[in-house]
């Protein structure tokens, strides 16, 4: 594995407080899904360590608009930072699309028997996406936060690569509404996730 991309990737990571009980969310579906959104929730209210795929993606490559090898790549060096974060003490989420279950399969197995993991599958409908896809801006700030388009073509691309996680996959599916931190919360204690 590239060693020069993998210390590029971890200046796109802000590690939060160690903790006794590590745990993994990472979150599953299209862009514009809130996923970003739920992450810097959970990082705030529950100290979740994220690993983003925009903002790895940046750090390697200078953009998030990857070739496919780049994208395996990525995805290769994020699955090994997430295991070594798991395996020093933190709580990660992993904000990435997560489409293909051979990817999920890897995450799932790159981690230890005793570490829970759970995949929040955030879910709304095509028009609020694709509505959600249009209008994102730009931050001169933050070059993660890029203007953004999405034609009704390339959204159906997005759908038809979507592998749906399976009953042993352990999921909680949640519609990314107005409801969705609440719902979350709800979540979150009721698996014992924090």
């Amino acid at each position: 594995m590239n060693q020069e991309y993998i210390k590029k990737a971890k200046t796109a990571i802000k590690n939060w407080e160690k903790v006794i009980n590590p745990s993994c969310i990472i979150l599953m579906w299209f862009p514009w899904t809130w996923k970003s959104y739920t992450s810097h929730y959970l990082n705030e209210k529950y100290n979740y360590t994220i690993l983003s795929w925009e903002n790895i993606t940046h750090a390697i490559f200078g953009t998030e608009k990857c070739t496919w090898e780049q994208y395996k790549q990525a995805y290769k060096i994020l699955n090994f930072l997430a295991k070594e974060l798991i395996d020093s003490w933190y709580r990660i989420i992993i904000d990435w699309t997560n489409l293909k279950k051979e990817f999920r399969t890897n995450i799932y197995n790159s981690m230890n028997n005793d570490v829970k993991v759970f995949w929040i599958y955030l879910y709304t409908s095509d028009e609020i996406a694709l509505n959600r896809a249009n209008s994102r801006w730009i931050n001169v700030n933050n070059p993660t936060n890029i203007l953004s388009s999405c034609s009704k073509e390339t959204f159906e691309g997005f759908k038809k690569q979507l592998e749906l996680p399976n009953e042993d996959e352990n999921f909680f599916m949640i519609e990314s509404n107005e409801n969705l931190l609440n719902t979350l919360d709800i979540v979150i204690k009721e698996n014992e996730i924090n």
